[in-house]
């Protein structure tokens, strides 16, 4: 594939970092055409209290949320290292003082698991880094092993929004996470593909009382389940 070539090159020629944080960089100015539903989710979130998120990769909606909500504190989960060093070279170019980094994954367990980086056509896939098993690992890709926590044993308090983006862990963060949404009820902003993790979401964010809507048209509306085209969910909390 073309494209992964040339990403494989400029991560060869430039190298990794260099490579991900002009990337990163590229990406903070394109973002709002790459996925408009997140600045919908970004217009709703509150400037104060706290605001998670989980899956932070490069720190591109990081920084987003950091500068559009500058009295929030803003907390990172991204659990590999080279993403992480990013985050704090874009904190540092961009003077991001209301910003803090867990260097771990977010689930629904406690200790040490295996996580997986794809590496298509030589070129790393730094933002489709999973736990090991929950998509397709037979290609080729680098192993790591990363620190695993519950967002419910943080005791993380006035949390007004989330977003969550871990490639098909969804349901194991949120359900590692229910104390904190049932005492909190953020906004959250999440990717889920259609398949069994997003059946499961929707079902424990049903049962507290959470509805899912979509961007359609520029306009924020409820999720209609007949359409299955939707893959960013804006979930707001009921009574």
């Amino acid at each position: 594939m073309l494209k992964r070539r040339v990403q494989a090159l400029l991560q060869r020629s430039l190298g990794l970092r260099a490579y991900l944080f002009l990337f990163g960089i590229w990406t903070i100015a394109t973002w709002r055409w790459a996925e408009p539903a997140f600045f919908h989710f970004l217009r709703l979130v509150p400037d104060e209290g706290v605001v998670l998120d989980v899956g932070a990769n490069l720190g591109v909606t990081l920084a987003l949320l950091a500068r559009k909500c500058p009295h929030a504190q803003v907390i990172a989960f991204e659990p590999v290292p080279w993403n992480c060093d990013n985050i704090k070279s874009m904190i540092k170019l961009l003077r991001l003082r209301n910003v803090s980094i867990q260097n771990y994954a977010a689930g629904n367990s406690t200790g040490v698991v295996d996580f997986q980086v794809p590496i298509v056509n030589g070129a790393r896939m730094h933002a489709l880094g999973h736990l090991a098993g929950v998509v397709d690992d037979r290609q080729h890709g680098e192993h790591l092993k990363v620190a695993i926590c519950k967002l419910d044993d943080l005791g993380i308090d006035k949390v007004t929004a989330v977003k969550l983006d871990v490639e098909n862990s969804e349901y194991e963060v949120l359900s590692g996470a229910v104390q904190m949404l049932q005492r909190c009820r953020p906004i959250i902003y999440c990717e889920l593909w259609n398949n069994e993790n997003r059946q499961k979401s929707f079902e424990l964010l049903r049962s507290l009382h959470y509805t899912p809507h979509v961007v359609r048209s520029g306009r924020m509306v409820p999720f209609d389940r007949t359409d299955d085209s939707g893959q960013y969910f804006i979930f707001l909390a009921g009574e």
